[in-house]
């Protein structure tokens, strides 16, 4: 093909990606304008947040909320307390929890784009857009869920550890408390602490032999930090409850790994975005022929960490949220891989058209949120299969059906509340969502709950 030809194929494979970047990102903007809408926690875990940051902006203290979880509020807070915080700040301005958490949580998932975006450097910065289109990332990113202000905060760390026009102490301090910062929102969320310490370890062995000191101060400067505020925050806090925030935080996460459970979800998400994975793999190999190929430690380093964290998904009662990272990895590979043909002004050749297909290719299917017959999530019961991003049930056909089931489910929620609210201001239930949408407590978060009786930690039998 000549150079004319490659010219006008490179022109409408960049149009038909750009297009569909745009059509997901039409479709995450509706779920969320649906979802911040929506009166009553939706997802699972949305429930003991809630009442989490209720409690905190009520009459509790925070060290009274990692507490004995038999006693009143009967809590049970499964991370550190850092959303919590944000949360609880925001809903004393607001007044509005539930709203609270989902605001923090789509700030962060915005704020984890840009820092894509800057890691990918201004030539290939449009595709962290595709974080966007990432469906878990769709799916969480109006939710009251912790995982996207961790993996913001993560994500930053990298940038400002990789930033050498910042004064060596100032870099290191930064990094390390955006790095703790991560850590003490989910501590599981580990790729983004482990590729600022490879960036300022590499550094350190690269630049020994200069006499300058600079990247040995930034070391210093980055553990002492993560290891003071780390340390001295969960030291503090471990000390304030008297042990029970260790038990809170790490015995009552103590889920059973399954390996089929694991095997199940890197199936489906495989099966939906291999050429996303293809595409990274692309883009590392594009930058690994070039002088910029330094570029690409902190960006495996970070893939891979995700990918062990993703092996974690196979803990029950898990979600596809463990391949967060996973995917932040290989939209900054692919990143990379676009910003250095550019950079070097191949984007006619035919690696960059694969890598425009590859792309195109991995935004044609979707996973549907919701069922097409039943009040509950697509999948939850019965397998549900992708669907093309167009079409009789494309994207747009999700986000009516989504609008009809959130509808149906205001009506039910408030019909629950009610009766809620009737029986008193403790109840039993197993869904943590009915008693704090209705603003009442839980005697018993079952599920969590569980992992401590199992271990003989807690009982309620008094």
């Amino acid at each position: 093909m000549g150079h004319a030809g490659l010219r006008w194929l490179d022109r409408i494979l960049l149009s038909v990606l750009a297009g569909l970047v745009t059509l997901y990102i039409w479709y995450a903007a509706e779920h969320v304008r649906l979802l911040l809408s929506f009166p009553f926690p939706l997802d699972y875990g949305e429930g003991p947040l809630l009442a989490q940051v209720r409690h905190l902006t009520d009459r509790y203290d925070l060290h009274q909320l990692y507490a004995d979880p038999s006693r009143a509020p009967f809590l049970i807070v499964n991370y550190p307390p850092l959303f919590l915080l944000l949360s609880a700040g925001l809903t004393v301005l607001i007044g509005m929890p539930l709203v609270a958490g989902r605001l923090i949580a789509l700030a962060a998932a915005i704020a984890a784009t840009a820092a894509l975006a800057a890691l990918i450097g201004r030539r290939g910065a449009w595709l962290a857009l595709l974080w966007l289109a990432v469906p878990v990332v769709r799916e969480w990113m109006p939710l009251m869920r912790v995982d996207l202000l961790g993996v913001a905060l993560g994500l930053w760390a990298v940038w400002v550890a990789d930033n050498d026009r910042l004064p060596p102490v100032w870099r290191g301090a930064l990094a390390g408390g955006l790095a703790v910062g991560c850590l003490l929102t989910k501590p599981s969320l580990i790729a983004g602490p482990l590729a600022v310490a490879t960036i300022f370890l590499a550094e350190w062995i690269r630049l020994r032999p200069q006499p300058e000191p600079h990247a040995r101060y930034a070391l210093l400067t980055f553990l002492a930090t993560a290891t003071l505020a780390g340390g001295g925050i969960v030291a503090a806090l471990a000390w304030a409850t008297q042990g029970w925030f260790l038990i809170h935080v790490i015995a009552a996460n103590a889920n059973r790994w399954e390996a089929d459970l694991a095997l199940g979800f890197w199936r489906q998400q495989l099966t939906l975005r291999w050429p996303l994975a293809i595409a990274a793999l692309l883009g590392g190999a594009i930058v690994w022929r070039t002088e910029r190929r330094k570029m690409l430690l902190p960006a495996l380093t970070y893939t891979l960490a995700g990918t062990l964290g993703a092996i974690g998904v196979g803990k029950v009662g898990a979600y596809a949220n463990y391949f967060f990272e996973w995917y932040a990895g290989l939209i900054w590979l692919c990143g990379l891989g676009w910003s250095t043909l550019t950079a070097v002004n191949q984007r006619r050749s035919v690696r960059s058209l694969a890598m425009s297909s590859l792309l195109i290719l991995s935004l044609l299917y979707y996973p549907p949120l919701w069922d097409a017959n039943r009040l509950r999530p697509a999948g939850l019961i019965e397998p549900s299969p992708p669907r093309l991003a167009f079409g009789q049930y494309g994207l747009w056909a999700d986000v009516r059906r989504e609008a009809d089931v959130l509808a149906a489910l205001t009506r039910t929620g408030m019909a629950l509340a009610r009766e809620a609210r009737t029986a008193g201001p403790v109840i039993f239930t197993d869904v943590p969502g009915l008693a704090s949408g209705a603003g009442v407590t839980a005697r018993i978060p079952v599920f969590e709950f569980r992992q401590l009786l199992d271990q003989g930690l807690a009982d309620q039998t008094t």
